[in-house]
C-alpha cells in the first residue's frame, strides 16, 4: 500500500500582529494567518471563551502585549522595556 501522510503544515510565515484585515489590535487575523485558519473563526473562540470564562479577554490582551505587529522589531512589551530601560 502506498498511503501519504496527512501532512497539513503550511509556510504561513512568523506569528505577527498584521496591520491589514484587524477589526482592534490584530490578534484574531495574526493567528488566522498563522494557522491558515479563517478569521472569524478564530474571533469566535475569542468570544466564546470571553463569555464562558473570561480568560478571551485575557488571552487576547496577553497576545496583544507579546507578538509583534507586522514590520516592527519588537512587541509592545518589547518597546515598553525598552523605553524602561533606556531611561
Amino acid at each position: 500500500m502506498n498511503e501519504q501522510p496527512n501532512s497539513h503544515h503550511v509556510d504561513s510565515g512568523p506569528l505577527e500582529r498584521p496591520v491589514d484585515g484587524r477589526l482592534i489590535g490584530g490578534v484574531a487575523a495574526g493567528f488566522a494567518r498563522f494557522f491558515s485558519v479563517d478569521v472569524v473563526l478564530v474571533r469566535a473562540i475569542f468570544v466564546v471563551l470571553s463569555f464562558f470564562s473570561g480568560i478571551g479577554v485575557a488571552l487576547y490582551l496577553a497576545a496583544w502585549a507579546l507578538i509583534g505587529e507586522t514590520g516592527s522589531k519588537n512587541s509592545v512589551s518589547g518597546e515598553v522595556l525598552i523605553r524602561s530601560w533606556c531611561k
